[in-house]
């Protein structure tokens, strides 16, 4: 059985001194229970909203950290922007294509996919 609740609260924040919408989803997969602390400076957000943002956030910071340190993101030492914005795009064109095959032979609808497993 998978279902969700969500927890929600409107909490002042004395750091950053304004309000902060607290978000605190609780999954439940069969027996096991899946939960997380989402912060947002934008009270009237939607929960799923904002779970939503988080995963694809989640996503970008996936697609950059194995685009550095398995395909060279990194390393170029070019310092004209459009040979730059050459290493950029075959990067990620690269890791884009790694993501194309790994969904095809695996023919599975997982949501994250890296290089690393």
């Amino acid at each position: 059985m998978n279902e969700t609740q969500e927890y929600i609260a409107i909490v002042n924040s004395a750091h950053s001194k304004r309000d902060l919408q607290v978000v605190y989803p609780v999954k439940r997969i069969d027996d096991k229970m899946k939960t997380a602390l989402l912060f947002s400076t934008d009270t009237s957000l939607k929960a799923m909203t904002l779970v939503a943002y988080y995963k694809a956030c989640f996503q970008i910071k996936l697609l950059f950290r194995d685009a550095k340190q398995f395909l060279g993101l990194n390393n170029c030492q070019a310092r004209k922007e459009k040979a730059l914005h050459f290493n950029f795009n075959a990067s990620m064109t690269a890791l884009n294509l790694l993501k194309l095959e790994d969904r095809q032979q695996l023919s599975g609808d997982r949501r994250v996919i890296s290089i690393t497993r």
